[in-house]
């Protein structure tokens, strides 16, 4: 059976058009900001380029973000982040380019709370430039409580309530963060959920070379799902909504955006595409979506393929902070003029396998905030003697 897969263009990093089944293509204006990163990042980057200025450079790096010690969370949703600073550094002329001497790296926590019962998360940003023996530490850090922003930052698995307060939601957020929990089913334990009642299911679907592709059995390990992926193998994220709505899916591997690679770029120089959108269940059964690959282009995806350690993805982006997760994050979607969409430790990772064919549409849906998050982890499988 041939799947026509939607998904969201993406003219800026908070409205967009998806990758969907058929339907028509449209374009979108940029609606406002929707979370407080925005204007924060827009301030350093003209700070960055002030520096970059004094060396007479024109380009930067973008290094590792790392959890500061003190943290309450160890991860954090890379994509996202990297997309916002990215767009910024782009909007004040500094190009991004991995193999610049001038390298930006940051280490982040998320902290107790503040005196109005929010957590918040921070972000502390250094820049190294050539010749100097240590990095400058930026003078203003990143702070947000905001809770639009801050589900897609953190990668846990959990249910946020959507028709909640900003309070009620930092609060369930907190909770997710301090007693990880995930829910297993299926013949396999190979289907994933955010919890038992969750409508959403995730199941991993992996073949060695010549193969064929089966669903991988998960476990639970300190509250998150974990699976072994081996050298060689192949895997495809196929995604179960059990909703008579369609959801907007946000997928990264290795905390690297499946829409990284795209060819398809939007005036900004970052990825048209966004998001999957997940078929609503029909006559008692699941709407249904396979994400088979790094979106290359309308159509063509390279699978994802399980290398050593620095001959994938990451390893390309010189990106360590997030090997071996699995993200899928959820959010309501709306069509264009429905007023409801203005939102309120691995030893192996993800490369590449030959590029194929997935037949897909893009269509233009608007987003409410994020609803659940399943990250899933995983390794090798242990060889003796290793």
């Amino acid at each position: 059976m041939v799947r026509t897969v939607r998904f969201c263009l993406l003219p800026s990093i908070l409205s967009c058009l998806a990758l969907a089944w058929p339907a028509n293509a449209h374009s979108a204006e940029p609606p406002p900001p929707r979370h407080d990163l925005q204007e924060q990042f827009r301030k350093i980057a003209k700070e960055i380029k002030q520096y970059l200025d004094k060396v007479s450079a024109k380009d930067v790096a973008l290094g590792e973000f790392t959890p500061s010690p003190d943290s309450r969370t160890k991860t954090v949703a890379d994509p996202l982040l990297r997309q916002v600073i990215e767009t910024e550094l782009m909007n004040v002329k500094v190009v991004i380019n991995d193999k610049s001497e001038c390298v930006l790296s940051a280490v982040f926590s998320l902290n107790e709370k503040d005196k109005e019962g929010f957590h918040y998360w921070t972000l502390n940003l250094q820049l190294r430039l050539p010749g100097q023996a240590n990095p400058i530490n930026l003078p203003t850090p990143v702070k947000t409580k905001d809770m639009r922003i801050l589900p897609q930052l953190l990668g846990v698995t959990g249910v946020l309530t959507p028709t909640g307060s900003a309070v009620e939601r930092n609060q369930e957020l907190g909770m997710m963060v301090a007693e990880p929990k995930v829910h297993l089913d299926g013949e396999f334990n190979s289907r994933i959920g955010a919890s038992k009642e969750s409508q959403y299911r995730i199941t991993i679907l992996a073949k060695k070379p010549d193969g064929v592709a089966k669903e991988r059995s998960a476990t639970v390990r300190n509250g998150e799902a974990f699976m072994n992926l081996d050298l060689n193998e192949e895997y495809m994220v196929r995604i179960e909504n059990a909703t008579q709505h369609e959801p907007a899916v946000k997928c990264s591997i290795d905390g690297i955006d499946i829409f990284e690679f795209s060819e398809e770029k939007n005036e900004q120089g970052s990825p048209k595409f966004g998001y999957y959108i997940v078929p609503a269940a029909k006559e008692n059964k699941p709407g249904m979506a396979e994400i088979a690959g790094w979106q290359m282009k309308l159509g063509t995806v390279k699978p994802f393929k399980i290398t050593e350690l620095g001959g994938g993805a990451a390893g390309r982006l010189n990106r360590k902070d997030q090997v071996g997760t699995i993200t899928v994050a959820f959010a309501d979607c709306y069509l264009p003029n429905d007023p409801r969409g203005n939102g309120r430790a691995a030893n192996v990772e993800t490369g590449f396998g030959q590029e194929i064919i997935q037949p897909q549409v893009s269509v233009e849906r608007r987003f409410d905030v994020v609803k659940e998050s399943v990250t899933i982890r995983y390794s090798r499988t242990p060889t003796p003697g290793r």
